[in-house]
């Protein structure tokens, strides 16, 4: 059943073809008479003058880092505390270990500096992604994803040297892909 429509309002189709509200009001900016959504705004007639008028009253800015309603501070997750880094000291660009320790990636990233305030910006360093695992620990059985533990992955490969049963077998034991056992028998994981 159709609403029944409302004599203050005029009808006019949207981009669907469906009618539409309308009402007529005076904008605030521009003082201008205009046809409007009922069903938006109802004091300018376009964006424009919206934005006119934040500028005049001071409401344009941004607000940003503490200002902003949803500042969490050191209690914020791990991708926000890095992209507050990233803005405010821009893009990692090197690997402060690359001298002592001599890695070859190129890939980049900021690393939380353990023991230090998350939320200071200071506390972060430039490391390759490579370094950045290591230091987090997120290699081997310790990285996040890691499906076997460090002794499964020595009985692994103990069973697998001795012969006698498949990757496919030992996959199918230990609840993971035949790939992973291939993966962790060559060493290209769990090194």
């Amino acid at each position: 059943m159709a609403r029944p429509k409302n004599p203050e309002h005029e009808y006019l189709p949207d981009g669907r073809g469906r009618l539409k509200a309308h009402v007529r009001i005076v904008c605030e900016s521009c003082s201008k008479e205009a046809l409007v959504r009922a069903d938006g705004s109802k004091r300018f007639c376009s964006k424009s003058c919206s934005t006119t008028r934040q500028h005049l009253e001071g409401r344009s800015r941004q607000l940003r880092g503490e200002e902003h309603y949803a500042w969490k501070g050191s209690d914020a997750k791990y991708q926000a505390l890095h992209q507050r880094v990233s803005r405010a000291r821009g893009r990692a660009d090197r690997c402060e270990w690359r001298p002592s320790v001599g890695c070859a990636s190129r890939k980049y990233e900021w690393s939380h500096i353990h023991g230090t305030d998350t939320g200071n910006v200071a506390n972060y360093r430039s490391l390759c992604k490579t370094c950045h695992q290591r230091y987090d620990g997120q290699t081997g059985a310790d990285h996040a994803n890691a499906k076997l533990t460090a002794e499964q992955v020595a009985e692994v490969r103990r069973r697998y040297a001795a012969g006698g049963v498949s990757q496919q077998a030992l996959g199918d034991e230990y609840g993971v892909h035949q790939a992973t056992i291939s993966a962790v028998v060559l060493r290209q994981t769990h090194r």
